[in-house]
């Protein structure tokens, strides 16, 4: 890396956090004044992210809340010309973007339930006695244990 690009990379990265930082001061009033304006529950699957042009977008953390949000888009629009600061508002965009709860992403997937049924399984168990192969005994032994973990 040469020095001028290093210089290009720091001014590039000076410019991405100026423009982060002037968004995020520009959201500050509309994210405060949703909260404020549709309550609980819609504030905990909702929020403002992008302000431009006089439209503002929200994200719905699901389909079901993005209609609701574009159902009371009328009276939210009102509520939101009320303040002064607000006054430039004409429309609101709303988008879907699926959030992940870390409880969530942190529980296991239940495995599938067996197909085969319990007499079917002690046959492969009785199978995998025999079976000299350790891989292949190893694979018959979990698919006979399969039913019995219910």
């Amino acid at each position: 890396m040469t020095k001028a690009d290093s210089r290009s990379i720091k001014a590039l990265s000076a410019e991405i956090l100026r423009r982060f930082g002037r968004q995020l001061d520009d959201l500050a009033p509309w994210q405060m004044r949703w909260q404020a304006l549709v309550g609980e529950p819609m504030a905990a699957h909702s929020e403002p992210t992008h302000y431009e042009g006089g439209r503002l977008t929200v994200a719905a953390d699901g389909p079901a809340w993005a209609s609701r949000i574009r159902q009371q888009d009328a009276a939210l629009l009102r509520a939101l010309h009320a303040d002064p600061a607000l006054g430039a508002l004409r429309a609101i965009k709303v988008i879907v973007r699926p959030t992940t709860s870390p409880a969530a992403a942190s529980v296991a997937p239940t495995p599938p339930p067996s197909r085969i049924s319990p007499k079917a399984a002690q046959l492969v168990r009785s199978i995998a006695e025999s079976v000299s192969d350790p891989q292949l005994r190893a694979a018959l032994e979990r698919l006979g244990s399969s039913d019995q973990k219910k």
